[in-house]
């Protein structure tokens, strides 16, 4: 189950489709040649949050909209299997 949102697309991509289980955000899919695969994130990571900001399952996308409205690097927390990660996405422009 994706997630949608009625707000206009975002000016910035990081590249990752999200879903949702249990009230943890997950990486349910990450593109090919984008700044999450540059970064090293993996689909099945936890989203724990982004530069600080705790993911909020009622809107996922608070957390880094500073990143994909304004190109704000962003610094995920996340959980792979019993390890926590700290990874940097810089988000790229859309086309």
């Amino acid at each position: 189950s994706g997630i949608c949102t009625n707000r206009p697309p975002a000016r910035f991509s990081i590249g990752i489709a999200f879903d949702l289980d249990d009230e943890s955000l997950i990486v349910a899919e990450v593109f090919p040649g984008t700044p999450a695969e540059r970064a090293g994130l993996k689909a099945g990571d936890i989203l724990i949050s982004a530069n600080g900001t705790p993911f909020d399952p009622e809107d996922p996308l608070d957390a880094i909209r500073g990143g994909i409205e304004f190109g704000n690097t962003l610094l995920f927390t996340i959980k792979r299997g019993a390890t926590t990660h700290e990874l940097t996405v810089r988000p790229t422009p859309r086309e």
